[in-house]
């Protein structure tokens, strides 16, 4: 049962919900069509919707129109894609009705791409990846991470929940929460630690700050990588020092062997 309010502003712009495929702290995700919902053309996409009640005014202040503001920008085809914004309804910007972003009071509308086969995270718990669909994903990855860096933004929240696969098992970096812009130099800097610990580079878990936060991003790219070829992280440990201890002194073990240097 969907709330009325989000499914009677949504239908009232062409958007039907039709069934819920994740749920956050503050944020549901909904499977939704756009378009004629008797029509078999219809487009499905998914439609992340935030109630800001339910999250710390720097979050809206700051983080909410930071992730907007990457998510329009970006122009990929192994990112998911968001092409207009809607804050005020009867104001359009953008080229597309189909990609969206909504305000209604308290709650945030984002419509995205859907990816049928949902996040690299679920994926990865029923099945195990060969060395030739390893790399295939790794250069989508390093090539969707290469073009962000290049126009000056870093995620900052890598992890294979936020790789999501599409039909054909492509691809699409999402979840822009703690991405924010950089200088496009040698050394960015950044203050705000973002992200989940188990992702984490060793200078987020020792307080390094500044720290450059491009490679943070290229660390967990390596995490992810490790996770590709083993199905569990390198490190795993509840306690921040624990698991920066386990970082320093390469306490991994891959699905054979224990491999240092």
């Amino acid at each position: 049962m969907f709330p009325t309010s989000d499914s009677s502003f949504l239908t009232n712009r062409s958007l039907h919900l039709w069934k819920k495929i994740g749920e956050g702290s503050f944020s549901k995700v909904y499977l939704a069509k756009f378009g004629d919902i008797e029509n078999d053309k219809t487009t499905l996409i998914a439609t992340k919707v935030i109630n800001k009640n339910r999250v710390s005014t720097k979050f809206v202040e700051k983080f909410l129109p930071r992730e907007l503001d990457v998510m329009i920008k970006l122009r990929h085809p192994f990112i998911v894609q968001a092409t207009e914004v809607i804050l005020n309804p009867w104001l359009y910007i953008g080229v597309s009705m189909v990609y969206s972003v909504f305000q209604n009071g308290y709650k945030i509308y984002i419509n995205m791409e859907y990816a049928e086969n949902g996040d690299m995270f679920t994926y990865l718990q029923k099945n195990k990846l060969t060395e030739e669909q390893i790399r295939v994903w790794l250069l989508q990855i390093l090539w969707a991470f290469s073009y962000m860096h290049s126009v000056g933004v870093v995620h900052r929240d890598l992890k294979c929940e936020n790789i999501l696969l599409t039909g054909r098992y492509n691809l699409r970096i999402a979840d822009f929460g703690f991405a924010r812009f950089v200088d496009r130099g040698r050394n960015p800097g950044a203050y705000t630690v973002c992200g989940t610990m188990t992702y984490s580079a060793p200078e987020l878990l020792y307080g390094k700050r500044p720290y450059n936060p491009v490679a943070t991003d290229v660390w967990a790219i390596g995490v992810v990588l490790f996770i590709m070829a083993n199905n569990v992280p390198p490190f795993r440990n509840s306690n921040k020092d624990n698991l920066h201890k386990k970082q320093v002194s390469c306490d991994y073990i891959m699905r054979s062997n224990k491999i240092c240097n």
